[in-house]
């Protein structure tokens, strides 16, 4: 059964009637009033309906292409049918899934009346049809709270109803053992109040709390396309492991040209004075030497050459400076967080990739909290720290207290929470060692001396 308000439903066009018919509690009173009901393929109109059955024209519109057709009413003799009832009501439209059997007709031709009983209505809907009849039988119309009141009384018969039987109230319980109960129950009730209200004014819980480390930003020395050196991340590195080079084609141009005129310039110097290779073989006594420098130094077509071999020597070697400023290496014992993919163009300054540092002392618990209460802890505070999904405690205690938690450059936690200016960040430390595996996963941390004490009261009370 379902109600639907009157402009959501589909415009059958009915417009209810009301007849005046007397009733009495042996008798099912019929309703003269348009209505439609709707079976797998048929859409029918129908003109009456009580509780025990309804009545239904000859014509029908077929439901997949919505032409009008003539029902043989030998198609419902065979057993019963399913149908969907709508009727529309003040304001809004009634309907009804029930099962009915073919009983008779009445008139020919057009005038073709098909007589159906109802066999199968849940008690639900039986009741929302009676409140609709009764609605109209006693000249008013139904509304959507006559339908969905409770179940009234039925019509009178005129017979008094038949007396119950007096109920034998027997009490199962004796004083003392209701007693007994009672006082456990408050004493439950007294225990719960107290937790409630240690938990209130006594432990400070954490916003958000996750492993946390220190993190580099690593940007691109220049514009050009990346070759990483690691798979990418969550790949862990060691200190002075290569990460990646930034391929500039021009610098490799400039390289390669500057090392061509350099050797094209030696060439030319030892074609000019072949001694001075001799010199640089070894392969001249030292009174040779000095004949050879002698005669470079008055020669000034050699002058000129030994100058442009030292200008594009300096020059070659600020530019292999250059290209090895464009590869980089691992800072520290880190883990990639983030990196660009592979081959990827980039601009000089744009971020190329995060590491953290997941060293034994890079490691910390970070918490946020609220700042009124961030304000009221001291360095050195114990705290406590448990596993999401763990029941375990472990003690910590408060390492560094920040007011401002964007300012902190760590991994671990979601940039929007950083962002909220009412959460001040807190840093714990542990006794036993963290793994870098549970950087980012997030943690319960309580602010507290006396948690283990409540925590165990909550155990026992399987809280």
């Amino acid at each position: 059964m379902s109600i639907k308000p009157m402009e959501q439903a589909e415009p059958w066009d009915m417009v209810p009637g009301v007849v005046d018919e007397p009733r009495d509690g042996r008798t099912y009173s019929e309703v003269v009033m348009p209505f439609v009901a709707r079976t797998d393929s048929l859409i029918l109109q129908g003109t009456k309906f009580s509780i025990g059955g309804f009545e239904l024209l000859g014509e029908a519109t077929d439901v997949v292409n919505g032409d009008q057709v003539f029902v043989d009413h030998k198609a419902f003799a065979l057993n019963d049918q399913p149908f969907q009832l709508r009727i529309n009501l003040s304001g809004f439209v009634l309907e009804l899934a029930i099962r009915a059997g073919f009983v008779g007709m009445e008139g020919e031709g057009t005038d073709q009346r098909l007589l159906f009983a109802i066999t199968e209505i849940s008690p639900r809907e039986e009741q929302a049809l009676r409140r609709v009849i009764r609605a109209y039988l006693s000249g008013q119309i139904a509304t959507a709270d006559d339908v969905m009141r409770a179940m009234d009384d039925p019509t009178g018969t005129g017979k008094p109803a038949p007396k119950a039987a007096p109920a034998v109230v027997q009490s199962t319980l004796k004083p003392k053992l209701v007693a007994a109960l009672s006082s456990i129950l408050c004493a439950f009730i007294l225990t719960l109040s107290a937790i409630s209200i240690f938990d209130k004014f006594m432990i400070v819980e954490s916003s958000f709390a996750s492993v946390t480390a220190p993190k580099v930003d690593i940007l691109s020395p220049g514009t050009g396309k990346l070759k990483l050196a690691i798979s990418g991340s969550g790949e862990t590195v060691a200190r002075d492991d290569p990460l990646y080079e930034v391929e500039i084609a021009d610098l490799t141009a400039d390289v390669a040209l500057s090392e061509a005129r350099l050797a094209f310039l030696v060439a030319s110097r030892d074609r000019s004075a072949p001694a001075t290779s001799q010199i640089d073989d070894g392969a001249l006594t030292i009174s040779q030497i000095e004949a050879v420098q002698g005669v470079t130094k008055t020669d000034p077509k050699l002058l000129r050459l030994e100058d442009e071999i030292s200008l594009e020597q300096g020059r070659l070697k600020a530019l292999q400076l250059k290209e090895a400023a464009l590869t980089d290496f691992a800072p520290c014992e880190c883990s990639v967080s983030w990196a660009q993919e592979d081959g990827a163009w980039l601009v000089k300054g744009e971020p190329l990739m995060t590491l953290a540092r997941i060293g034994p002392e890079d490691l910390r618990i970070e918490a946020l909290v609220d700042l009124e209460e961030a304000k009221s802890f001291s360095l050195g505070q114990t705290a406590f720290v448990r596993l999401r999904g763990s029941s375990e405690l472990i003690e910590a205690h408060i390492e560094t207290i920040m007011l401002d938690g964007q300012k902190r450059p760590r991994v671990g936690f979601p940039l929007w929470l950083r962002a909220d200016h009412s959460l001040g960040s807190v840093t714990f430390v542990m006794d036993r060692p963290l793994s870098p595996e549970s950087i980012g996963i997030p943690l319960d941390v309580f602010v507290t001396d006396r948690l283990p004490l409540m925590h165990s009261i909550r155990e026992k009370l399987g809280l």
